[in-house]
């Protein structure tokens, strides 16, 4: 995402104009996430995004280039007639259709819902005889969504996940030979799209068949999905471009056009224009070349005169070579490092005033920004459920009150309502609340380092805790020896189900010095009187299973609430990461809280399932994911991490309880790999009556218990050097035996350097599931380093240590700094 949103501040802004009259929209936006001392509410920086391309007509889509795309020779057709594809749909909410014509194609049309509910859908083809000798070759595809596909990427797991796409393999007999994955991307943005997806034909295979479907997202009333011209084609050695290739530019504003191509003989980039005064009213208005007409094309540099402007550009290829479209320039602001992951939000809606203020007449003031364009003819806002759009003017991509308001605000809870779209037509309702009163005295400060670890008042502080703290029989009942057993084993973090507000929860946790993080959902009574005045809170947790349950403005409107009466805490939310999708689940949740807690439950299913030999990559791949959307989908601000790790059995598909070489290997990589913190799910369990089983948390045996508290314990002794900014690293560690690469392709062996109190702690870990001898290279250490926890010691001449990692195998080394 590579547009640059630079820092705006309020008071700088020169023009101020009615929505209406206002250009709006610009790319170059910015929006209220700076902390300040009555609250969040400066303006903060933007992270930058990439130039988005849309209406991809044969084109294929780089960060370096766009080109068009290699097409194959059609060996073998799966024919979309009445007949030809098997469907079946979760509670039957979806119509399923083979033979359906739409948009002029012939199709397998997938729509119909009639209300928002689960619409879990496949369809299954007939199969098709392949090619003798064919080893090389590719579904070509159209495909139609309303929505973006991106959860098609998943990786197949099992013929019994049967809502997920995959390619079946037959021999000649018929007898299915393999399983595998059929994975492909859509943007959505409601037109076909064309799609290919590679494979190679495994040995023995004499025809195949193929899987369509997906879980989520789910098909909604109004949408559809549709797929046409499904064909087999052979790809040889020598490649085949199509002939002409095309796509549509993001909305930019007016002016100079120009590009950087490299154009091979036979080649050649063209482009065509269109504009409006509006930004809404681009996508009705016609592409034109030079003369006025859609039949010319601009070969040369041009200017485009309108407020807004759209390019469409057109590659030719002459089969046998392609051009390469590198960078697009309009007015001033390049296009090049491309992708297909289209706007498909609505604007993001911040307050950009003070909250909680003493002031009564505090001006209002709501940031409204988008990565395309801000309809501002459709913003709309009431506060205290009066309709006050008048009062209110903008400035830049800020709304607020005109003038001074004279009647003063009650004191307590306020709400507005701010109603926007965007260009695009996407709409949302972000309800803002803002409070007249003082921040509760005596309180902690929780705040993130710049670097994502957590401060309490100033002083850095590693969380080690606990879902579903709770009475159970383990405890007797009782929160204060709940409490008692977690602290002493080294947890200072817990959270509870249903229960957060117990007095005697609250009272235990103060007693022994534990950190809660609290479920958020509104100012009710309880948040009020005990949350926002009881020093244990460090955070506000708004979301769990977050994208299943709340939309990304809901989460951000949360998090606007909460900061709006109590600024001091910190903001969290979990979810399952989806690493598996184009777009995973936290990249539209990146601005919505301070810190994210990925679900990582990465051993499921029986044991000796793949997982167990995935599991500790599954981790690295994890955290590796939701940095990089920090990154790319963040506004500036620093983000911190507190993983979730898998400790139980139970519940839907996991299976069987993670070894104890699992749990340690799975947490450390958690840590090397970004955590600020760690926690654990879950401690109790319970009887699920539906499947008839039982579900098993931390305290379900004492062997587990112990694991988990001598993890704890252990973390607890290397906190000092865990919150120990991180410095210079060594270089990738060298695999001297076994494998090089874990089951997921990432290196097998990885680590964090630490220094603390003139020492360096090297945090390893081994994430393949076979033994491995390493070597590191270390700079500025003496030559013996201990191991720690494994009463041994390896020398390590001229900071070159060698060691050898058994299968999930975890090393601590704790050595000297040479002076």
């Amino acid at each position: 995402m590579n547009r640059v949103m630079l820092v705006v501040s309020i008071t700088a802004m020169s023009v101020v104009t009615p929505f209406a009259a206002a250009v709006g929209g610009e790319r170059c936006a910015a929006h209220p996430q700076a902390d300040s001392k009555e609250g969040r509410s400066a303006l903060g920086a933007a992270a930058a995004i990439a130039a988005p391309v849309y209406e991809t007509d044969g084109v294929r889509v780089d960060p370096e280039g766009i080109t068009c795309r290699e097409q194959g020779e059609p060996v073998a057709e799966f024919p979309v007639g009445a007949d030809d594809w098997r469907s079946e749909c979760y509670g039957r909410t979806l119509s399923i259709e083979s033979g359906k014509y739409f948009n002029g194609l012939k199709c397998l049309y997938v729509g119909g819902a009639t209300s928002k509910c689960d619409t879990a859908w496949n369809a299954m083809s007939k199969r098709v005889k392949l090619p003798k000798g064919l080893k090389n070759c590719q579904v070509e595809m159209r495909v139609y969504s309303d929505k973006m596909l991106s959860t098609t990427l998943r990786p197949i797991l099992g013929k019994h996940e049967k809502w997920q796409n995959a390619v079946f393999w037959y021999d000649a007999a018929g007898k299915e030979i393999a399983l595998g994955g059929f994975p492909y991307y859509v943007a959505g943005g409601g037109r076909f799209s064309d799609v290919k997806v590679p494979l190679t034909v495994p040995d023995g295979a004499a025809g195949m068949a193929l899987r369509l479907g997906f879980d989520h997202p789910n098909v909604d009333p109004g949408e559809k999905v549709a797929f046409a011209r499904i064909v087999l084609a052979s790809v040889g050695p020598v490649k085949r471009f199509v002939k002409e290739a095309s796509f549509v530019s993001e909305v930019h504003r007016r002016g100079g056009v120009s590009w950087v191509a490299k154009t091979p003989p036979g080649t050649s980039v063209k482009f065509q224009w269109r504009g409006a005064a509006k930004a809404k009213d681009l996508f009705s208005a016609k592409f034109n070349g030079p003369d006025g007409t859609d039949a010319s094309f601009y070969t040369r540099p041009f200017q485009a005169n309108a407020p807004f402007v759209q390019y469409r550009a057109v590659l030719v290829s002459d089969g046998a070579s392609t051009p390469v479209l590198k960078k697009v320039t309009v007015g001033g602001v390049a296009d090049g490092r491309w992708t297909d992951i289209v706007d498909d939000q609505p604007p993001e809606i911040w307050r950009a005033m003070p909250s909680p203020t003493t002031d009564a007449k505090v001006r209002l003031a709501f940031s409204i920004r988008d990565r395309s364009a801000v309809d501002w003819d459709s913003v709309k806002v009431r506060v205290d459920g009066k309709d006050v759009t008048a009062d209110f003017v903008r400035e830049g991509d800020v709304l607020h009150e005109k003038v001074q308001r004279t009647e003063p605000f009650t004191k307590g809870v306020h709400w507005a309502e701010i109603d926007a779209s965007d260009c695009r037509g996407f709409s949302v309702t972000a309800k803002k609340l803002f409070y007249i009163g003082e921040v509760p005295k005596g309180m902690p400060s929780y705040t993130l380092r710049d670097d994502g670890m957590t401060l309490v008042d100033g002083k850095p502080f590693f969380p080690i805790g606990l879902y579903g703290l709770c009475e159970r029989e383990f405890n007797g009942n009782n929160f204060d020896k709940a409490f008692a057993d977690v602290k002493a084993a080294g947890f200072n973090f817990a959270q509870t189900y249903g229960r957060s507000y117990a007095r005697e929860f609250l009272d235990a946790a103060q007693k022994h010095d534990v950190k809660l993080w609290v479920q958020w959902r509104n100012p009710d009574a309880n948040f009020m009187n005990k949350g926002r005045v009881f020093p244990q809170v460090l955070a506000w947790y708004l979301g769990d299973d977050t994208s299943e349950h709340a939309t990304p403005q809901e989460v951000r409107d949360r998090h606007d609430a909460v900061t709006s009466i109590d600024p001091n805490r910190l903001t969290c939310q979990a979810d399952g990461v989806g690493t598996g999708n184009r777009i995973s689940n936290y990249a539209r949740y990146v601005t919505g809280t301070d810190v994210f807690m990925p679900e990582i439950y990465p051993v499921c299913r029986k044991k000796g399932d793949i997982s167990d030999k995935t599991c500790v990559a599954d981790v690295v791949r994890t955290m590796k994911t939701i940095k990089r959307d920090a990154m790319e989908y963040g506004d500036g601000r620093v983000r911190g991490f507190w993983p979730i790790l898998q400790w139980f059995k139970g519940w839907s598909v996991w299976d069987h309880f993670p070894s104890r070489e699992q749990l340690f290997a799975t947490s450390f990589a958690a840590i090397i790999h970004g955590g600020h913190g760690i926690t654990w799910y879950t401690y109790g369990g319970g009887y699920d009556k539906k499947r008839k089983k039982y579900n098993e948390g931390v305290t379900s045996t004492p062997e587990r218990w112990k694991a988990i508290c001598d993890l704890a314990t252990w973390l607890k002794e290397l906190t000092p050097a865990l919150v120990a900014r991180t410095g210079r690293q060594p270089p990738p560690a060298e695999i001297l035996s076994g494998a090089k690469f874990d089951p997921l392709g990432q290196p097998s062996v990885t680590a964090l350097l630490k220094r603390c109190d003139g020492a360096v702690f090297l945090l390893t870990v081994n994430a393949a599931p076979e033994s491995v001898r390493v070597r590191f290279r270390l700079e500025g250490v003496a030559d013996k380093a201990e191991v720690m926890k494994e009463s041994r010691f390896v020398s390590c001449p001229g900071g070159v240590l060698e060691d050898d990692f058994k299968p999930f195998g975890v090393h601590v080394y704790r050595i000297e700094e040479n002076d």
